[in-house]
């Protein structure tokens, strides 16, 4: 598990930086691919480039890592090929799982950055980040079949 105050680092040649944003602009975004990139009526990203960045681009099925649920990789979302869904699956368990034949955008955060206290209790509760992502999971298939 890496430092949660993390600080970007020139060591590396895959800098990251974290986003803060409210579980409302995360489903404001995930509504906006659903909808192949119009928000409030209004094509805001060509359709074209969400229809390319949600495509496969990498399979994971088959390969040494393994990574779980996900079929596929677009580019920086992860893909579940068995039910069509695209995921986003961030540091400190934040989970966006979009549907667009359903039009469903699901979002879960945890680990918010906001405090120590949090920090701690994320550190404290979560040895891994199977659990939350697997709750997510479970949620949806539930929403599914009582169609939602």
């Amino acid at each position: 598990m890496g430092d949660p105050w993390f600080m970007p680092s020139t060591d590396t040649q895959h800098p990251h930086y974290h986003t803060y944003m409210s579980a409302r602009d995360f489903a404001r975004i995930g509504m906006m691919v659903a909808q192949g990139g119009v928000s409030r009526g209004q094509q805001v990203v060509p359709e074209s480039w969400i229809t390319l960045s949600t495509a496969p681009h990498s399979d994971l099925r088959d390969n040494h890592i393994g990574y779980g649920q996900y079929s596929h990789a677009g580019y920086l979302w992860w893909l579940k090929e068995a039910d069509g869904t695209v995921w986003t699956d961030g540091y400190g368990e934040h989970f966006m799982m979009i549907d667009a034949a359903r039009d469903l955008v699901l979002i879960e955060r945890n680990y918010t950055g906001n405090s120590y206290l949090s920090t701690g209790l994320w550190m404290f509760v979560y040895g891994s980040r199977s659990q939350s992502l697997n709750g997510m999971r479970a949620t949806y298939d539930w929403l599914v079949q009582e169609g939602l």
